[in-house]
């Protein structure tokens, strides 16, 4: 036999062939030695008849696949990418070929974060009739999987023993963070992000494209630059300014504590590449900080094609540490590395000591330029989310009055008092605090209601700008 197998890295692999006697087989095979033993023992001839059939079946068979392990059976694998995200569809192409019939089966087997979808991992085959088949597989959770062989079996009688080839692949799979369940389209990312950036950044009079002001002509400016209009009014020169573009610096924290294990931290993973996505399209840079107790990893988004791939691929094997976030450690990392006059951005939840947040995010405040608190509210990501438990569960009415009227209260009182008091250790002239009560969302579209608060900030900036200049 003879293997063709298609993949980027052209590796090749060990592909044994082995005669296999299944446990139906072995059985009627132990059987048919009683028969021969007793028909021997007894001098019994129905006893030798039943005894020597199966020996028999099995040496003409065993013949026939010596015959048919002389030619050539060829196995193409096509595997589309070693690169998916989560929660979806990776099709595994097998194509068998030979130069004669034969029937039997493939069989797929893979690691235990793969499952197969409609198709099963095993497959009947008829190079008579079809000549491959299609596996479907479905990664539902972040990690790295591996398909570890393909088992080619050629149908032997009725079951009881075959021919088999084993193809060894230990493919790796990486099952990057899943996209946001809530698509966007592309242009209204980046009115996010241009919001974002205007209600932010201070105005700067410089060599831009969005108007600032206007003033009396001077020596020097260019004619381009006169307003007509303006000037036809006033009957004297007047000339437009313009805003100097600003360039931000983002930094992304994401929350890798165990407190945010669960759907919070794939929430947090997922938004921090959907962020990623919009800010290396811009000409603003971006960090992103997974943040655990005692961990903390940097990673520099670049401005190349291949750093979201990148992103994705540290982001892949992150795994909670520690009990809960430590934000002195966050705080005295962003200051040792001059990270001062940011815009962080922060992932995380409500269960850290609120005296504990407080302590570093005043630091924070008075050294970023905007901080966006995003806390994951962990009823609405299913961790307390008693609500979704049948009423018909309950059979004692005195069980389901406790649970509806008592603990269900008592869980959302707790958590809205909760979210108060971070939301005034948070707030501030420029940070903001946004409950995310459920998976079903963009990050994007709960940061433009964040931005909300923000309104009226520039504008306040221009009137003390122009009132200097008037000065």
């Amino acid at each position: 036999m003879s293997k063709d197998i298609d993949f980027s890295d052209k590796e090749e692999y060990i592909n044994p062939t082995f005669y296999v006697l299944t446990r139906e087989g072995l059985i009627l095979l132990i059987v048919s030695f009683v028969f021969l033993l007793l028909g021997l023992s007894y001098e019994n001839m129905l006893y030798l008849i039943h005894g020597l059939i199966f020996p028999i079946i099995f040496i003409i068979f065993s013949i026939y696949l010596m015959r048919l392990d002389n030619y050539d059976i060829r196995v193409r694998i096509e595997i589309t990418s070693g690169e998916i995200k989560a929660k979806t569809f990776l099709p595994v192409h097998i194509i068998v070929d030979s130069d004669r019939n034969f029937s039997g089966s493939i069989k797929l087997e893979v690691s235990d974060g793969l499952f197969p979808v409609i198709t099963p991992l095993v497959s009947l085959i008829d190079s008579r009739e079809a000549k491959g088949t299609t596996f479907l597989l479905l990664a539902p959770k972040r990690g790295k999987e591996k398909i570890n062989r393909v088992v080619i079996q050629i149908a032997g009688f009725s079951g009881l023993f075959h021919l088999e080839q084993r193809i060894v692949l230990n493919k790796e799979i990486m099952v990057v963070p899943e996209p946001q369940r809530v698509a966007l389209p592309w242009t209204m990312k980046q009115k996010i992000l241009e919001d974002l950036v205007s209600e932010i950044s201070v105005p700067v009079k410089g060599r831009g494209y969005d108007f600032f002001a206007l003033r009396d002509f001077n020596f020097g400016d260019e004619v381009r630059h006169i307003h007509w209009r303006a000037s036809a009014k006033y009957n004297k020169l007047i000339v437009k300014e313009f805003e100097e573009p600003m360039m931000l610096r983002f930094i992304l924290v994401v929350d890798s504590s165990l407190l945010m294990n669960g759907p919070k931290l794939e929430f947090a993973l997922s938004a921090a590449v959907e962020i990623s996505t919009v800010i290396q399209r811009s000409h603003h840079s971006l960090s992103v900080i997974i943040q655990g107790d005692k961990y903390t990893k940097m990673i520099h988004l670049g401005q190349s094609s291949s750093a979201l791939r990148t992103l994705a691929l540290d982001l892949h094997n992150i795994r909670p540490e520690g009990t809960a976030m430590n934000y002195i450690n966050l705080k005295n990392f962003i200051m040792d590395r001059r990270l001062n006059s940011s815009v962080l951005l922060i992932l995380s939840d409500t269960e850290n000591e609120p005296n504990h947040v407080k302590e570093g995010m005043m630091t924070l405040k008075r050294n970023m330029q905007a901080i966006f608190f995003f806390g994951l509210s962990t009823p609405g990501f299913g961790t307390l989310a008693l609500s979704k438990v049948r009423d018909e569960s309950f059979y004692n009415l005195d069980q389901l009055y406790y649970r509806r009227e008592i603990v269900e209260t008592s869980l959302e009182r707790i958590y809205r008092r909760r979210f108060k008091l971070y939301q005034n250790l948070i707030d501030g002239p420029n940070s903001r605090f946004k409950v995310v009560k459920t998976y079903n969302t963009n990050i994007l579209l709960e940061l433009r209601e964040l931005l909300v608060a923000f309104k009226g900030r520039k504008a306040h900036i221009r009137v003390a700008m122009r009132g200097e200049d008037n000065a």
